[in-house]
């Protein structure tokens, strides 16, 4: 079986993984991961340092991380979330202070809109909360096969741009064991599930 065809049968499992949740079960497991989220920002940054962080408006049975985004607005952090093309592959990236300010985009994602003000430097951000299906205990990631993360990444790469801060709220459930992997793949550095926070040592950046 090739890599691809992996990917698309693991992706299928861990969304009806994921999708199995009770309702409640989710919002209390999402409680907790954002919970965690604020003790790692806490842990990582001087307290009275404003951060950019580049987030995602949860989608259907995504860890629910809006919680954690009024906490970073109430601290004054500024929240940055991506408004995709689907052509290229690219996101740009667009300050929000509130739901009021997403709209529809592709695929039925909440996007900012295209009057909200536009990150002008790519070395700005602090720190990224990146979505996916699966994870391993050492950082491996699959996402859901768009390639915006990869296209974004060898973004800062072609301007010399060190990645920032990569952190990926999950359900304890989507992790396993190993993940289909390419060498563009690059690990998160941090996994923060509902039941503890998985550090993982950067090295190279890569899978």
């Amino acid at each position: 079986m090739d890599i691809f065809q992996q990917k698309k049968n693991l992706r299928t499992e861990l969304q009806s993984r994921r999708d199995s949740l009770a309702e409640a079960e989710r919002q209390n497991s999402s409680l907790l991961i954002c919970n965690r989220l604020q003790r790692l920002i806490g842990e990582q940054f001087p307290v009275d340092e404003r951060l950019t962080i580049f987030a995602y408006w949860p989608f259907r049975s995504e860890a629910d991380v809006r919680p954690f985004l009024h906490w970073c607005w109430t601290w004054g952090h500024r929240v940055l979330a991506p408004r995709t093309e689907k052509e290229t592959r690219r996101m740009h990236l667009h300050r929000i202070t509130g739901e009021h300010e997403l709209v529809p985009g592709p695929w039925g994602l909440m996007e900012p809109g295209t009057d909200s003000p536009q990150l002008e430097r790519d070395n700005d951000i602090s720190l990224i909360l990146i979505p996916g299906l699966a994870f391993t205990p050492q950082g491996a990631r699959l996402g859901y096969g768009g390639g915006f993360y990869d296209t974004f990444f060898a973004r800062l790469a072609a301007q010399n741009i060190p990645r920032p801060l990569t952190i990926a709220p999950a359900y304890e459930l989507q992790l396993v064991s190993e993940v289909p992997v390419e060498p563009h793949d690059a690990r998160v550095d941090y996994i923060v599930t509902e039941r503890m926070t998985y550090t993982i040592p950067r090295g190279d950046g890569r899978v």
